[in-house]
């Protein structure tokens, strides 16, 4: 599978394990159109002290490929976010669903990133993290393909 890199790429490059979205994809995708599945923030110790971490599993298709022809497969893809700060989370408009415009990672003067999941509808959620991976991508199961 050749891999494309979309010009303006929202981050690859700072998130580790980013060549499980790559190898899936073909091209690291903007998540447009993608819908939140999971939002949870959980408190870990780390080096001694208490930090907030976000984990946040998107539901995409691929549908922001220039190449993409149709619906293919959806898969479930999990971020997990370390030491969370600097939150801004806006629920006010969820009722709508958690669909995304767009999720811009950058890096800022500081050392940590911003993690920014700009919305279409419903979730419009930007902190600032230490760093960002991907835990695991997963197909969605063909039961939940057909109750869409």
């Amino acid at each position: 599978m050749s891999i494309d890199i979309i010009k303006g790429g929202s981050g690859q490059t700072l998130v580790q394990n980013s060549e499980l979205v790559l190898n899936t994809f073909g091209y690291w995708p903007a998540f447009h159109d993608a819908e939140v599945v999971t939002f949870s923030i959980s408190m870990t110790e780390d080096e001694g002290r208490y930090v907030a971490d976000a984990t946040i599993a998107v539901r995409h298709g691929g549908q922001d490929n220039p190449k993409w022809t149709g619906s293919g497969e959806d898969w479930i893809v999990e971020f997990l976010c370390r030491d969370i700060a600097e939150t801004n989370i806006n629920l006010n408009e969820l009722s709508g669903g958690g669909w995304l415009d767009e999720i811009v990672i950058s890096t800022r003067d500081d050392g940590r990133l911003d993690f920014d999941m700009r919305p279409l509808a419903g979730f419009d959620v930007r902190f600032s993290c230490r760093s960002v991976e991907i835990l695991k991508i997963d197909p969605v199961p063909s039961a939940q393909m057909s109750n869409q």
